[in-house]
């Protein structure tokens, strides 16, 4: 499931439920967009939750993104730069660093990180390095020089569509089919209205919850 709860800045909430019931991911996510000459960088904010069957969970933020050629030549889409995952119940943490700045000879897909024991109630602290990690995002990743996931020998799974959609999804989107009709005043009085909707909802949930 996945709702956009609120308008510019635009804020996604969402919520999946593995199909086995062994785990589910829920989270938010918003971004900043600065543009170049032909690219853009896009800085993520917000946090993913995934929560396994016997009540572990582990929480992980977004990594920047680079897109390349946006404009003409072929698109490239990278994740650049540091990304973190934490378990704060068991103080446990992995430091991730996407991309190889500086370096020659080594796939920009390259990462390379820790996992390490760290206290939650002083995280800026140096944590104690338990693992190395290392791999690609696109083909493989290693601990410790031992490989533990490969892209060649993993079962690839196929999609699908969802069979019930809920009245919010994005094909049923009033403003989006107007736009898809190009019936442009109705499109921009439909996005209007959404906006507004989610403004007061938003303001509802403040109210009861507080800002975030």
């Amino acid at each position: 499931y996945m709702e956009q709860p609120c308008p510019p800045p635009p804020v996604s909430a969402f919520y999946l439920v593995a199909g086995s019931k062994d785990y589910t991911v829920s989270g938010h996510q918003t971004f900043n967009v600065n543009f170049g000459y032909n690219k853009m960088f896009i800085t993520n904010k917000g946090v993913r939750v995934v929560t396994f069957k016997d009540g572990g969970s582990i929480s992980l933020d977004f990594a920047p993104d680079r897109w390349l050629n946006v404009f003409w030549g072929e698109m490239v889409h990278e994740s650049v730069g540091p990304q973190l995952f934490w378990d704060e119940k068991n103080k446990i943490r992995c430091r991730l660093n996407y991309g190889a700045e500086g370096r020659k000879n080594v796939p920009t897909d390259y990462f390379e990180g820790v996992i390490e024991r760290y206290d939650p109630a002083n995280p800026e602290a140096e944590g104690q390095v338990v693992s190395n990690v290392e791999g690609s995002w696109v083909g493989y990743c290693d601990f410790d020089k031992v490989r533990y996931w490969d892209h060649r020998t993993t079962e690839k799974l196929a999609m699908s569509p969802p069979r019930n959609t809920l009245p919010s999804d994005s094909r049923r989107r009033a403003d989006r089919n107007a736009l898809e009709k190009k019936d442009f005043k109705l499109a921009q009085t439909e996005k209007v209205r959404m906006e507004e909707q989610q403004r007061a909802e938003r303001k509802l949930r403040e109210n009861v919850h507080g800002k975030h």
